[in-house]
This record gives C-alpha cells, structure tokens and sequence, in this order.
C-alpha cells in the first residue's frame, strides 16, 4: 500500500492594492493573514518611492504546501505642492527690467517657470509661475506685475526776458 500526502492549499491570505502619497520614502506590500507553520513568504518588485504603480507579487512556500502567488497594485500618487507663495508687486518706473520671484522653499526635484515675467514700460501684466517636477502635481500661480509712471523731477523753467536783436533765444 502506498501513502500519498499531497501538498496542502494555503488559505486566508491577501495581498491587497495600496495607495501612498509621494513623501520621498520607500513604500511596499504585506500580506494580510497568517501564513501556516512552515511557510515563507517572498516579495518581488515590492519597493516604490517615486510616482507611479508597479505590480507586487507575494509568493507563499513551503515543503508541505503548494504555492499561492498573490499579486497587487502598489501606487504612488503625486504629492501637493504647498508653502509657495506668489505676489503681485509694482515698481517705480526708472528704465530697467523689473519681474517676480516666488517665495518659499521649493520641494526637492522640483523646478519653477515663469511665463510674461519681464516689464521695463509702464504698465500692468499678469505673470505665471508654474512649479512641477515628476513626483508633484503642477502648481500654477499667478500674479501682477506693475510698472508705475515715475515722477520727473529736478527740471526747472525759468522766466527770461530779452532785448531783441533779431536772433532767436
């Protein structure tokens, strides 16, 4: 008589999709339940910092079991830009090229454009400022720059007489 035991089925284990907001730290997976006596588990492709998803795998071993593979989604969503600030501003007209900075500490891997951000003449336009990098949402600003008309000054007219010569004075 021969005795045949076959590998047992591993049950009541999950590995469920997970979403994280990036904040530039490694996130992974875990399975959800108890694996049986005698069982390992190993994860591949289970590390993501960056935004973006990747498909984890759980694989669930033993000698006396048969495999169980679980596969799930691991996402990493793009992260607000915050503490950036953008305000209108007006300068005094005296021939030079005036434009707009923002204020604030921009996040790490990020970059900020600025569009119609140059004004020497007198005036008002908008200006744009556009953060983003890879692992943000687009932040876009915006605001006023003026140029106002500068006052003239130091310029005098006197009164003159004259006794005509028949030149011009």
């Amino acid at each position: 008589a021969y005795l045949e035991i076959t590998p047992g089925i591993i049950t009541g284990m999950t590995l469920d999709d997970a979403s994280f907001v990036y904040d530039g730290t490694a996130k992974s997976l875990t399975i959800s339940g108890t694996p049986p006596a005698g069982t390992a588990v190993v994860y591949s492709n289970n590390s993501r910092t960056d935004a973006g998803t990747q498909e984890v795998t759980a694989t669930i071993s033993g000698s006396n079991y048969q495999d169980l593979v679980l596969t799930a989604e691991l996402e990493i969503t793009k992260a607000t830009i915050t503490g950036i600030i953008f305000n209108d501003a007006s300068f005094v007209y005296d021939g030079t090229a005036k434009s707009l900075a923002i204020s604030g500490t921009l996040p790490a891997g990020t970059t900020v454009v600025y569009s119609n951000n140059s004004r020497t003449d007198a005036g008002t336009q908008e200006v744009t400022a556009t953060v983003s990098g890879s692992n943000y949402q687009d932040l876009e600003l915006k605001a006023n720059l003026e140029i106002t008309k500068a006052t003239i000054t130091g310029i005098t007219f006197n009164d003159a007489s004259f006794v005509y010569d028949g030149t011009e004075h």
